[in-house]
């Protein structure tokens, strides 16, 4: 077995340490029972010996009450250390699983960028479950194992040591065996577990994009590949049983060998008088007692590859590290009252590659609507997803008030910031806990004032519910337009300092797009808003207009400055135009009633 393996499930077992009374209580039961299994063949040796075979009725009675009161002892002192260990694993799975989320939710989106969701569901559900079964099972088996051949070698070397010789060689060879399958298996097991994440991906994406399955009549398509994905884990489990086969013969082999050394070896030492029957039933009673224990290691060493191999998948996501963390000392981001700066500003998704933005640099002030407009794969998302250190910038840096975002606080920085991005997503729940996601406490007149902000209340209040009807699974009971609407909602209920729209009214049509400009203009006010513009009445709202062109800043400006001075912004702008019937004119003044 790797090192690293067994090293991540030795740090799966040290969550133990949460649950010390319920382990330590756990051991006892585990000592009592062990102890009546090694004394049920010395009080069976005795019931023949001095009742049996001395023809002595009472010895008989007395052995077999205590054999029943010592299986009564042993049955109970079972069950209670099946419930605690199960509160020990259940515990240290508890506690695992709320790890994995936590360290999930606060590494960066470059890690979920490269990481599929299907693995990382594996890891938080089947990999923590094998490791829970394991401490449930498997680590009082290891327990038991070490108990009961101890105990049982101790106890067979004393009743006759040697016969004991004869017999610890079989003893030697089972366990040599089952490690070495144990070896062999383990790679098997992590094949399953890769397996079993690659066929939740396949099944996960499907079940998100079955319109998209139907609507391009892709079921066969998407059956075959479900099918290969399905196959592939089939054939590793088959591979798996294999193991598991081979095992289960071989066991029952090995325990008969060993009865037949010692019913040989025992027969001949009876009729050589150096042997009593009765000791010879205790004898193969604590052979009995010896050899499953050591007939249980295979399965042992199978259940720690598997644990191990599940352990260490856990542990890759418990040790990746964030690209975006909060350096020491970081301060508490007061709230904007300046601007935002960017100065040579660079990215590179992953730090690698192509360049993403290069030498960005442009201000803001504190009460400024900015456009940000540019051709596909210019960079205008990565602008707005680098404002609230969803990435770090590579080269250069961004401030708020001349404070490097670098030097504050995530918390206090995303504090300040509502987002509502191009790819809207709403959480299973009501109207009102999405509206309320970012702010729970809100009253319901705060709710609803977001809600007429957004262009929202009047759907919402058409629904039978209102604001307690159920959105479905990513809100799929609504339109495009009404999902953005609660989206644009959640994010003025927290009242940012800084507003950021991704394209956020690219699902609405123009009357409701009007509404929503309308209404947003008075929450504008004293806010700093940056909004990725692909509509030019958007561009036409703003103060001033950032143009991008293959990462650079190709202008910055107010809309006619731009208009007349860069011939860049003023072939896209032409070229919007004339995708309307109608010349795009600068909105009136006067405000729309939302």
């Amino acid at each position: 077995m790797r090192r690293p393996a067994l090293r991540a499930l030795v740090r799966s077992l040290l969550f133990m340490r949460h649950y010390k009374a319920a382990t330590l209580a756990s051991l006892v039961c585990l000592l009592a029972s062990s102890a009546g299994n090694l004394a049920v063949p010395r009080i069976t040796q005795l019931v023949v010996d001095s009742g049996i075979l001395d023809d002595r009725l009472q010895a008989i009675v007395i052995g077999s009450l205590m054999i029943f009161a010592v299986t009564v002892l042993r049955s109970l002192f079972t069950y209670l250390q099946g419930v605690l260990a199960a509160k020990v694993s259940q515990g240290v799975a508890y506690d695992l699983r709320n790890s994995l989320y936590d360290h999930i939710q606060s590494l960066s989106f470059s890690y979920h960028d490269r990481s599929q969701t299907g693995q990382l569901l594996t890891r938080a559900t089947s990999d923590v479950d094998m490791v829970r079964t394991f401490i449930s099972t498997g680590v009082i088996q290891i327990v038991t194992t070490a108990i009961l051949i101890v105990g049982s070698l101790y106890l067979l070397f004393i009743t006759n040591w040697r016969l004991a010789l004869h017999v610890v060689p079989v003893m030697l060879a089972v366990f040599v065996l089952f490690s070495f399958m144990a070896r062999k298996g383990r790679p098997i097991f992590r094949g399953i577990q890769e397996k079993i994440a690659a066929l939740n991906t396949r099944l996960e994406e499907n079940l998100v994009g079955v319109r998209v399955v139907k609507a391009y009549t892709g079921a066969v398509r998407e059956q075959r590949r479900f099918d290969g994905s399905s196959q592939e884990l089939y054939d590793q489990s088959m591979r798996a049983a294999g193991v598991f086969s081979l095992a289960i013969p071989l066991v029952f082999a090995m325990s008969n060998f060993g009865t037949l050394v010692v019913t040989w070896g025992g027969g001949i030492q009876i009729l050589a008088q150096r042997l009593s029957i009765g000791e010879l039933v205790a004898f193969q009673g604590y052979l009995i007692v010896a050899m499953f224990p050591i007939t249980m290691l295979g399965m042992i060493m199978m259940s720690i590859s598997q644990a191990s191999a599940s352990a260490e998948r856990i542990f890759e996501i418990l040790d990746a590290e964030s690209d975006v963390k909060e350096s020491p000392g970081a301060a508490e981001l007061q709230p904007l009252a300046e601007g935002v700066r960017f100065e040579g500003v660079g990215f590179r998704y992953f730090g690698l590659g192509a360049p993403v933005l290069e030498d960005v640099t442009f201000a803001t002030g504190a009460a400024e609507t900015i456009a940000i407009v540019g051709g596909t794969g210019s960079g205008k998302s990565t602008i707005i997803n680098l404002i609230p250190r969803f990435y770090d910038v590579t080269e250069g840096r961004i401030s708020i008030d001349g404070v490097d975002i670098r030097d504050v606080t995530l918390e206090s920085l995303r504090r300040q910031i509502g987002i509502v991005l191009e790819e809207t997503t709403l959480f299973g729940g009501t109207i009102r806990e999405n509206i309320a996601y970012g702010r729970p406490d809100a009253t319901e007149e705060q709710v609803t004032a977001a809600a007429r902000a957004a262009a929202a209340h009047e759907f919402i209040s058409s629904f039978p519910n209102g604001y307690h009807s159920e959105v479905g699974e990513r809100g799929v009971t609504l339109s495009g337009g009404q999902k953005q609407r609660i989206a644009i909602a959640r994010a003025l209920l927290i009242e940012p300092r800084v507003l950021i729209f991704d394209d956020s009214t690219s699902n609405v049509d123009y009357e409701t797009e009007v509404r929503i400009r309308a209404a947003i203009e008075k929450l504008k006010r004293d806010r700093l808003s940056f909004v990725i513009a692909s509509r030019m009445n958007t561009v036409l709202a703003a103060d001033r207009v950032v143009l991008l062109h293959q990462g650079r800043v190709a202008g910055f400006g107010t809309h006619e400055e731009l208009l007349d001075n860069n011939a860049l912004y003023a072939e896209i702008f032409y070229a919007q135009l004339s995708e309307h019937e109608s010349p795009v004119r600068r909105p009136a003044t006067e405000e729309v009633t939302p």
